[in-house]
């Protein structure tokens, strides 16, 4: 298993897998242009709440967009 992959070509999303007691769950960390959507913060990271890379990926780029 990956330890994370980048999603898009500017390398501002990466989904990353995190071991919970429930299994394995992808979460995304997004970096934000413009930090006062995120209280003054560059990234947000939020689960993708799958155990798939493939649906993280997909997940991550739509709540990007």
């Amino acid at each position: 298993m990956t330890t994370h992959s980048y999603v898009d070509v500017d390398r501002n999303i990466i989904v990353y897998p995190r071991k919970l007691k429930q299994g394995t769950t992808w979460y995304a960390r997004f970096r934000m242009e413009k930090p006062e959507l995120v209280n003054g913060q560059n990234y947000l990271r939020e689960s993708m709440k799958t155990s798939s890379e493939e649906i993280a990926s997909q997940k991550a780029l739509q709540r990007y967009a």
